[in-house]
């Protein structure tokens, strides 16, 4: 399945809230016991329409003024007011409006973002508040039934039902790919909503649809979601492991690829081309799977690597980083590392992802301090491709060049090639 053809269900331009006076909500007791589908799902639908909520989302326009962005759904967590959704649905956002099942209206504020899994925390300022009790998505099994309850193209608090048609989905949207797939019917404006269990536990936030097919929907599991829901509620973002790697393969064996600077693997002795066994025991055979089962672990957890190195075996025990943002990651930030104060830069080493230079090798300046031999030779934007005739491919490479009375270096800004002798 091509990601392309999998769409987000934010729906845009969805119909404007009433202005309600914001009040606290009356709690409402959480579901007990199971239902039988072949009866009635009503008295399950009763009980957890309360917590879902209707989310419209607004940002400013090119003319600075605050205009309307779209529409999704989202659930309460807790009587004071934590909801979940989706990261889609308030991305980008000026302001956020939540109106409950009873009409009433809250402000809300996005407390934590995790884009990776496309999940976000909103919180408005109410107690006594009815909320959902979080379920297990590992104990559903394909063929459970489940309810879908959210604001699809507008219409709040639309009930569907179906099964859960297959687990552990990757659509390719991102590393930690690992989708619930349901025939529940889900829509634009469905994006943030739960999937409830028959025992009115969340099992899922409905996430994604494929554009192409009737009945085929995705869901991120609440597992994952409960793995991070502490950080994203304290820190504002997940905080999950990181060893700071390119992931490679040879035959049908994970290598190290690249060993990035500053980072866990490069402390603790990883090198290019080490052929990663096992962590912790688990054997590991695709690279996708050596990037989720690292995700799992939280920042400053101490993992045992089992490596093949020139043919012996190797264990390394490895205290994990915290993973950088998605953006981060995307534009190379992680990467950065100071040059030594005689020059007074700041720089990333080119990756893959960055078509600044030719052959994508290089160094690419992030800051010039204003005190350094750099001081008005260099900008922020450069990318440094060769010093003294040689190639830069690190940090290292540069920084070996200070007590050279002149460096000569091949730098292009803004598309063109420039040289620059710094003294």
């Amino acid at each position: 399945m091509k990601p392309s053809n999998i769409l987000c269900l934010g729906l845009l331009l969805g119909f404007v809230g009433s202005n309600t006076m914001i009040e606290n909500a009356s709690a409402e007791p959480q579901v007990i016991g199971q239902y039988n589908p072949s009866l009635s799902l009503a008295p399950l639908v009763e009980k957890m329409s309360p917590v879902v909520v209707y989310i419209e989302v607004n940002g400013m326009n090119s003319f600075g003024r605050d205009t309307q962005m779209g529409q999704g759904s989202g659930f309460l967590i807790s009587n004071d007011g934590y909801i979940l959704t989706n990261h889609h649905v308030v991305q980008g956002s000026s302001s956020v409006e939540v109106r409950l099942s009873s009409e009433k209206t809250y402000k809300g504020t996005v407390v934590g973002i995790d884009d990776s899994l496309d999940i976000a925390v909103v919180k408005i300022n109410a107690k006594g508040l009815p909320y959902a009790k979080l379920g297990k998505s590992s104990d559903i099994r394909v063929g459970d039934w489940v309810v879908a309850i959210g604001n699809p193209f507008g219409l709040s608090h639309s009930v569907t039902s179906g099964i859960i048609s297959a687990k552990n989905r990757a659509l390719g949207s991102g590393p930690y790919d690992d989708y619930l797939q349901t025939d529940a019917s889900i829509n634009p404006g469905n994006s943030g909503g739960p999937l409830f269990n028959l025992k009115g536990e969340v099992v899922g936030i409905n996430t994604a649809i494929d554009a192409r097919a009737q009945g085929i929907g995705f869901s991120v599991p609440i597992d994952s979601v409960q793995k991070v829901l502490k950080d994203l509620k304290t820190k504002g973002h997940a905080s999950r492991g990181w060893l700071g790697i390119g992931v490679g393969s040879r035959g049908d064996q994970v290598t190290v690829g690249d060993v990035y600077p500053n980072t866990p693997a490069k402390k603790y002795g990883l090198r290019k081309g080490d052929i990663i066994i096992s962590i912790d025991g688990k054997k590991i055979d695709v690279g996708e799977e050596l990037i989720r089962i690292i995700g799992k672990y939280r920042a400053y957890d101490k993992i045992a690597i089992k490596v093949l190195r020139n043919g012996k075996q190797k264990t390394l025990n490895i205290v994990l980083g915290e993973r950088p943002l998605e953006q981060d990651l995307e534009s190379g930030m992680f990467l950065q590392e100071d040059i030594p104060d005689a020059l007074g830069i700041q720089v990333s080493v080119i990756s893959g992802f960055d078509r600044r230079a030719p052959n994508r090798i290089g160094l690419v300046v992030l800051q010039v301090k204003n005190k350094g031999l750099a001081a008005k030779k260099l900008r922020a934007g450069d990318v440094i491709i060769r010093a003294n005739n040689a190639e830069i491919q690190s940090p290292n490479d540069l920084s070996s060049l200070i007590e050279k009375k002149e460096i000569t270096l091949d730098v292009i800004r803004n598309g063109k090639r420039k040289t620059i002798k710094i003294r």
